[in-house]
């Protein structure tokens, strides 16, 4: 019947009101009232002759009291049948409303619904029952006159009334705060208290975006939608059989990767192999911590890789992002330097050294501090414990070490056990051309995350993937309307080392090999290698450079953005449970329980790939790939000429 409209002819009293394109699934007793509310005027009357003409049909029939509207959609065969009592309770709360009375619910029940007004010697009173064919509701006794004050309307305010007022609301703007609904609701002249406006806002977040546990049983379905659409992504969704259940029982969920084959070709191509790793907890009823992969492009800007949901922040975990993300770059190769910054996530450490052994571990220093201030309070040793981080020679972090010993023994002791190469600038590896000391890009895409946070993960998980989407795009066209190689930043960078540069003297040394005198320090320079004794950009390259761009630009990338990530379509949050998945147990898994040995059939997916691809963890189970995943295509020469960017 949803593909029907109505056209009602409301005929009382010599008047007639028509009302055009009714659509059943949405038309409520509700707004019937509201639409013929002219007819309360009447008085004492309470049979009308209301006709009901199809649009597609002459078919008529007549409405003789209030609750014969139902009556009016379920004519039809194809019609779903109304929750009858379910119209009876929002029948009342809205009646209050408008009349401004109190309803008592005598009986409220699928074979009859009674109902009375609060006052004791107030006559109004109503009563329904079904007919013969147990579908059709009639009024038997409807007593329409009040002999009482009109009370407080707010007391009719139930939460399920206010979700059904403010849910279009919510549509439109979905963090729209509790004073914001308040606010909406005084058209109703009704003031309900912040509790149940919060009670009624879960209610109709509930029924835009679907509940918390139904969004588990969706996953499955998700995971082959995204895979058909990106081709080459890597999707992994992890869950749990109780083994002393049947073959067929629910599986529960457990973990879910994403990396999409845009993003992991964009890391690739266009950034160097520095990650930033960290957790944040999701604010959901189940819990659960979202890990993520970030990186950094030429410009200094995020670029996120891959994420995960996953029960808590642990090895386990851990280990299965790394295995993951391992797949989803082609493994992490010992000719790149890879670097990895990080909080020192419980189980992190210990996952890096077993899946990645060879890469270089970076502790954010502003973690090292929090503890370090701890022991070692005071604004000396906060200024010299930056200054040693920051330090991009190796005489600059020993005479900030020295003035820490002089103030504090035991505060340069402690330093001395960290290895300076996990915290210091001038000790990291020059190969990775990253000084970044803090994990503030995790910080940030966590940030960047915001209210997606406490949303449903079937919501969390696809509104992640859209922002990215969008966001890559975006970055791409402002890159396009870049003049030259060099990106922004690097340009910032490379005027204010024009300025430092007329503060050095130049001595010549060779046709490539300079001395540079900064300040009373020297400083070997050598243009063919492209080193010098400091890690900072050399203030007299920009001298000695004039003319040869070539130099400049050799290590430059345009390959950041040049893939795209394809939009999806489908009924994501209202789709049929493809393969069903019960949400995890609110309470979080101890880092110390043990992966299970074997797991049994587990709904895991990941994208296709050449035989040397890394194969998918063992313990992940069985993997398969969606009938519709196609063949993936690399054939992007043909725009490379028209959609190159820089970094």
């Amino acid at each position: 019947m949803a593909d029907k409209v109505y056209a009602l002819a409301i005929h009382y009293r010599g008047k007639c009101k028509k009302l055009k394109n009714i659509d059943p699934d949405k038309y409520s007793y509700i707004d019937f009232v509201a639409d013929i509310k002219e007819v309360h005027a009447v008085g004492d009357e309470t049979v009308f002759k209301i006709t009901c003409t199809m649009d597609d049909s002459n078919a008529t029939m007549n409405i003789c009291n209030d609750f014969d509207v139902l009556s009016m959609f379920s004519r039809n065969e194809n019609r779903v049948e109304f929750d009858v009592v379910e119209i009876g309770m929002m029948y009342y709360c809205e009646t209050g409303q408008k009349e401004g009375f109190k309803v008592m619910r005598m009986r409220n029940e699928k074979k009859r619904v009674t109902a009375h007004c609060s006052v004791k010697d107030c006559p109004w009173r109503v009563h329904a029952s079904p007919l013969a064919d147990g579908v059709t509701f009639q009024v038997k006794t409807y007593v329409p006159n009040h002999t009482c004050v009109r009370s407080d309307p707010t007391k009719e305010a139930s939460a399920e009334w206010i979700a059904s007022k403010i849910e279009s609301v919510l549509r439109e703007n979905p963090g729209m705060k509790a004073r914001g609904i308040r606010n909406e609701l005084k058209k109703f002249g009704v003031n309900p208290q912040y509790m149940q406006i919060y009670r009624a806002k879960k209610k109709a977040m509930e029924s835009i975006e679907g509940s918390y546990a139904e969004s588990f049983g969706r996953m499955s379905y998700y995971a082959d939608l995204v895979l058909e659409k990106n081709e080459g992504s890597v999707v992994t969704l992890q869950c749990d059989v109780d083994e002393t259940e049947p073959i067929h029982s629910t599986p529960i969920f457990k973990r879910f990767f994403l990396g999409l084959s845009a993003l992991r070709d964009g890391f690739l191509e266009g950034c160097s192999p520095f990650l930033g790793f960290d957790g944040c907890h999701l604010k959901g009823p189940f819990g659960g911590v979202l890990l993520a992969a970030i990186g950094l492009d030429g410009n200094n800007g995020l670029f996120p890789v891959a994420f995960a949901v996953v029960e808590s922040e642990c090895k386990e975990s851990w280990t299965f992002f790394f295995e993951n993300l391992s797949m989803l770059v082609g493994g992490f190769s010992v000719d790149k330097p890879w670097t990895f910054m990080s909080d020192r996530q419980k189980g992190l450490v210990e996952t890096i050294n077993e899946v990645v052994p060879h890469a270089i571990n970076r502790r954010c220093a502003r973690h090292i501090y929090a503890n370090f201030r701890s022991q070692f309070a005071g604004t000396a040793l906060k200024r010299y414990f930056w200054q040693a981080a920051r330090s991009y020679s190796a005489a600059g972090f020993n005479f900030a070490l020295y003035k820490i010993k002089e103030l504090k023994p035991a505060a340069y002791e402690w330093l001395l056990k960290i290895p300076a190469e996990m915290w210091s600038r001038h000790a990291f590896d020059p190969r990775i051309k990253n000084d970044h000391v803090t994990n503030n890009i995790s910080e940030s895409f966590n940030h960047w995350v915001g209210e997606l946070r406490s949303k449903p993960i079937l919501t969390l998980v696809d509104g992640l993937r859209a922002k990215l989407m969008s966001r890559l795009q975006k970055r791409k066209q402002k890159g396009i309307k870049w003049s030259g190689l060099v990106v922004p930043n690097v340009v910032k960078g490379l005027n204010l080392v024009k300025e430092e540069s007329r503060k050095c003297h130049l001595l010549v040394a060779g046709d490539y090999e300079f001395e540079v005198q900064d300040e009373n320090i020297n400083y070997i320079v050598n243009l063919r290698e492209r080193t010098w004794h400091n890690r900072r950009t050399c203030p007299n390259i920009q001298v000695q450079n004039s003319g040869r761009d070539s130099d400049l630009h050799v290590p430059l990338s345009k390959l950041t953005r040049k893939r795209k990530t394809p939009p999806l379509a489908g009924r994501k949050r209202k789709a049929a449970v493809i393969s069903s998945s019960q949400p995890p147990a609110p309470a979080q898994v101890s880092s110390s329980q043990p992966l299970p040995k074997k797991d049994p059939v587990v709904p895991s997916m990941h994208a296709a790939g050449s035989s040397s691809q890394p194969q998918p963890p063992s313990y992940l189970g069985a993997a398969y790939l969606p009938t519709k995943l196609l063949e993936r295509d690399r054939s992007l020469s043909s725009q490379g000429n028209k959609e190159q960017e820089t970094q």
